[in-house]
């Protein structure tokens, strides 16, 4: 059976559930109770939609107190403020532009999840819209960027012909006709979003009128993800403001490198080897310098022998310390102590194995001007 009203028996009256497009409603406060710093209240009828099916709730104004958080309980919505409305009757306000984003967004992940169905037969086990990025899981075994780009092209075919999304409620599953993409969840009524013969499938979300509106899909990224694929993807404003940070990116990359477009990447590849190639001729360079560091140690050390070789060092990190203690102590048979001065102080105590030394019984009263801690063993 098709219902028309499946809210009458909902604590809190659900207005996103029929129309996606209220912005603004009159309701009344039937509790509330104050949290830390926040207030949260129940309404008898609201036009915000809460944190559910991986979408994020809306934002707004509430009384005149500002919205910052949309959660369901039950079958009461929560709506949390950041202080307490002054009546008990409020005027209530969504931020239209966050909702309109994410309807945006929810449409087209039900596009594209179709579309993958239908072209890679990858269902999707979830999704979530964030703030930022949207992802779905695919149960998909290979994926690839051609394949991608096949699916993609599909799913802005869809919104080019701008098919109709229509809401439907049953009161349960064997009443539904469609041939849906995924079974519901829940039990008892069942709301469908259903793309005119393309798509249909249960949800609670908030959706455009039209596959139209949703204007573009973009996959920006995807890797494998327990067992599948995770694919990473914008829509609508959100895409296009991806579109155009991208091309930003690209014009300052053109200038700093003075190269064309087509070049970025052999540009990029060059840099990344020279920078490999100038890190090796550092490393040497840094070895042979350690080398002739050591010598000379060892040369003042046999000049003035003492029970703890000890050298302290400017900007040496722990890395060039470990490679000049090793190089001291196969000369040497007494401890060597380094120490590094700079924003940090990095300590390096070594001795070769066959000097039997004992490092915290020799090395400490050198030690004990520095607050260290570290690891090894006493030999």
């Amino acid at each position: 059976m098709l219902r028309s009203d499946p809210l009458n028996k909902k604590m809190t009256e659900r207005m996103y559930h029929r129309d996606s497009y209220v912005t603004e409603c009159e309701a009344n406060i039937i509790q509330k109770k104050t949290v830390k710093n926040t207030v949260e209240v129940i309404l008898n009828r609201t036009c915000f939609y809460p944190f559910a099916g991986g979408q994020e709730s809306d934002r707004g104004v509430i009384g005149g107190k500002n919205v910052i958080e949309v959660r369901e309980e039950g079958d009461a919505i929560i709506h949390v403020l950041d202080g307490e409305p002054e009546q008990t009757s409020v005027h209530c306000a969504i931020d239209w532009r966050r909702r309109y984003d994410f309807m945006q967004q929810h449409t087209g992940q039900h596009i594209l999840s179709r579309c993958f169905l239908e072209l890679e037969d990858a269902p999707t086990i979830s999704a979530h819209m964030g703030e930022t990025r949207n992802t779905v899981d695919l149960k998909v075994a290979i994926l690839d960027w051609e394949r991608i780009v096949k699916v993609e092209e599909y799913a802005n075919e869809i919104i080019r012909k701008a098919l109709p999304v229509s809401i439907h409620f049953f009161d349960k599953r064997e009443d539904c006709p469609f041939d849906l993409r995924k079974e519901p969840v829940v039990e008892g009524i069942v709301r469908i979003i259903k793309m005119q013969d393309f798509e249909a499938t249960p949800c609670g979300g908030t959706h455009c009128m039209n596959s139209v509106e949703v204007g573009l899909i973009k996959v920006t990224d995807y890797q494998k993800y327990k067992g599948g694929y995770r694919v990473e993807f914008l829509c609508g404003g959100r895409a296009y403001g991806d579109y155009h940070d991208k091309v930003v990116l690209l014009a300052v990359l053109r200038n700093e490198l003075s190269a064309k477009e087509e070049e970025l990447v052999q540009v990029a590849v060059r840099i990344r080897e020279s920078e490999k190639s100038l890190k090796r001729e550092l490393g040497s360079a840094w070895r042979n310098y350690l080398k002739l560091q050591a010598e000379q140690i060892i040369a003042e050390y046999m000049h003035s022998p003492s029970v703890v070789l000890k050298k302290k060092f400017h900007d040496y990190g722990i890395e060039k310390l470990i490679q000049l203690a090793g190089m001291l102590t196969c000369k040497v048979a007494v401890p060597v102590v380094l120490i590094g001065l700079g924003e940090e102080i990095a300590v390096v105590i070594s001795a070769a194995k066959e000097s039997g030394a004992k490092l915290k019984e020799s090395c400490m009263p050198v030690l004990q001007n520095y607050a260290w801690r570290g690891g090894g063993s006493d030999t």
